[in-house]
């Protein structure tokens, strides 16, 4: 059904976005593509770094180029960065593919992360201090409204392995790509219908007429 349409999936760091493109881009014979991989491959650094280095923005940066240098990919399953969905620029690219959002809880999140409530950062970037558990949590919150944009949202359980995942996301796009031909073929056949004869203009004073 999605006849060559990329998928890009979207969420939380941990969600298990990499992993499970590439389980999702076996079922779909699709290729799997890592952003974050991506970029790592063409700079030679690892995202850590880049970020210590140089800040977020000039990652967001590379990040948005990255992007755009794959979107003519077709029959791709593309597993992006927990905070690709943050700039608009972002979404106009991934919005000519299918956007789905992987949703585990924070909990899940944090014991995938190996965060610990009350204990300090791990090796992603953007989990400083003392307390990663309460960054992870506000920073799922901040990103939510964000996350909300996909066109499918699959929710994601601690006991769910990757296949179970991917197996979910082609059930939810299956069932989103129905819709919207089901939506498009209402719009074709759509018809005005009167329940009489609509009203006959008597020629005195029609629209624009002098009053």
């Amino acid at each position: 059904e999605l006849g060559g349409t990329s998928v890009y999936l979207v969420g939380m760091m941990g969600s298990g976005k990499s992993t499970v493109a590439g389980v999702l881009a076996g079922t779909l014979g699709y290729t799997p593509v890592d952003v974050d991989a991506l970029i790592e491959g063409a700079t030679g650094r690892p995202v850590r770094a880049i970020f210590e280095a140089e800040g977020e923005e000039t990652f967001r940066e590379l990040e948005t180029e990255t992007l755009r240098q794959i979107l003519p990919l077709a029959r791709t399953v593309v597993a992006t960065g927990g905070g690709a969905v943050l700039r608009r620029e972002n979404w106009g690219l991934m919005r000519q593919a299918v956007v789905v959002h992987l949703d585990p809880p924070v909990e899940v999140l944090a014991a995938r992360l190996g965060v610990q409530e009350d204990g300090p950062a791990g090796e992603r970037p953007l989990l400083a201090g003392d307390d990663t558990f309460a960054e992870l949590g506000r920073i799922a919150e901040e990103r939510a409204q964000f996350y909300a944009e996909a066109d499918v949202r699959v929710e994601v359980t601690a006991d769910m392995e990757a296949e179970a995942v991917a197996d979910a996301v082609c059930r939810e796009v299956s069932r989103k790509m129905k819709a919207k031909k089901e939506e498009e073929e209402d719009r074709k056949n759509f018809t005005i219908e009167y329940d009489s004869e609509p009203p006959k203009q008597d020629g005195k004073q029609g629209y624009g007429s002098p009053q």
